[in-house]
């Protein structure tokens, strides 16, 4: 059941929604500049505190794939609105935590917020935009995806620098408070059909996915047989939910769009491409800190390079598309981005400014061509109406990339 809005509130809902996924993503690598400040102040190191980074991405992709039964069940109106009153709230206690434990909790709690407000947030654009309208409207909504991770770090090292780290939360108060109250306004309270909720899918998701992260995240620090057990086990686990979701009348998640060759394609490659990709905004600032010595603001700067390059592409890659094929364009690019990789692990504290700037546009301009998430636009139809709710929460992929990486 959906009701009809006018041209002019689907673009406010586009705006707002846009504006929200844009707080999730940037919540997730704004702290990379501010981890050696946060680590003084909490007496740890700033390789320590990565886990308040892998805790937010973590509760992301746990929790994302059950947004949309919940949009169903209580209404997206209900359920954007309290994603959003979570997050802000969440942010809040965030600016003010004392201990380690404490940060990491409340980053699992923020990660329930953004979990439910960023999808719920999609679906309902999806649901109310025109079949003709819709691959430029899921173009607009790339944007933050492409400009959140790589503005982060620069204006996390910015406020670090001269607010203090606390003030990277706080910033979230006034923004949620404002978006709370557009919610109200603009969002329909749409309900889809009631159905069961796939306890066993959840559950198996959340075991595998939270095995998988402490496992990487033991073994990166040190190799041993209770790291590798949990990597396997929860590789196994989730080879399990793999299995259970393909059965299930109900499934958490409607694996039956990956039967489509391309769809499969772009999920199953695109991930490996962003598990390469997305580490980057993520470790460049942190080993330019604590390998190099950099400034946080003079570590997040190079990130600027990242985006320049990125934002290059995305202007030319549909003429490129149409002139070469995809298939070449990602053979040649995924070439592109692993040289490109293998000489940011070259770089040095001496290394001059201008050749790494280069390095990080070049692997930029790479990346967009290598995962470009919008089809030519004489393309038919790229996502098929009854694919709208997989779709919308293909998300998980993009989330655990990074948090894998």
């Amino acid at each position: 059941m959906t009701e009809e809005i006018t041209p002019l509130r689907r673009r406010l809902i586009m705006w707002l929604v846009t504006g929200a996924l844009f707080m999730e993503i940037l919540d997730g690598t704004i702290l990379t500049t501010a981890l050696p400040s946060m680590a003084q102040t909490f007496r740890t190191t700033a390789v320590a505190l990565d886990i308040g980074i892998s805790a937010y991405l973590l509760a992301l992709g746990v929790l994302i794939p059950a947004s949309s039964w919940l949009a169903d069940r209580f209404g997206s109106r209900r359920v954007f609105v309290t994603a959003i009153a979570i997050f802000t709230l969440a942010s809040a206690l965030c600016g003010q935590a004392q201990s380690v434990p404490e940060f990491v909790a409340l980053r699992v709690f923020q990660g329930v917020g953004g979990a439910m407000m960023t999808p719920v947030g999609r679906l309902v654009v999806m649901r109310h935009t025109p079949r003709d309208q819709l691959i430029a409207t899921l173009s607009a909504l790339i944007w933050p995806a492409l400009f959140a991770p790589v503005v982060g770090p620069p204006v996390g090292g910015f406020i670090t620098e001269h607010l203090g780290w606390r003030w990277i939360f706080y910033f979230n108060v006034p923004l949620g408070i404002v978006a709370l109250a557009a919610a109200l306004w603009l969002i329909p309270d749409v309900r889809g059909e009631r159905r069961r909720f796939d306890w066993t899918g959840f559950a198996l998701t959340a075991v595998g996915v939270f095995a998988l992260q402490i496992g990487f995240e033991h073994s990166a620090r040190r190799i041993d047989a209770l790291g590798l057990g949990l990597v396997a086990a929860g590789l196994a686990v989730l080879a399990v939910t793999m299995a259970h979701l393909r059965r299930s009348a109900n499934p958490l998640l409607d694996l039956a769009a990956l039967r489509t060759p391309s769809f499969r394609a772009a999920v199953s490659g695109g991930t490996l491409t962003r598990m390469a990709i997305g580490a980057v905004p993520f470790l460049l600032p942190l080993m330019m800190q604590a390998g190099f010595g950099f400034g946080a603001v003079h570590a997040g700067l190079f990130v600027v390079a990242l985006f320049a390059g990125d934002i290059t592409m995305k202007a030319m890659v549909e003429r490129i598309l149409r002139r070469f094929g995809h298939r070449p364009v990602l053979i040649v690019n995924g070439v592109l981005c692993a040289a490109s990789l293998v000489s940011l692990a070259a770089i040095g504290p001496h290394s001059p400014a201008p050749l790494v700037a280069v390095l990080l546009y070049v692997n930029g301009w790479g990346a967009r061509s290598s995962s470009p998430r919008s089809p030519p636009s004489r393309s038919p139809m790229w996502i098929p109406p009854r694919w709208v709710t997989p779709t919308a929460c293909s998300t998980p992929s993009c989330n655990w990339a990074p948090l894998l990486a």
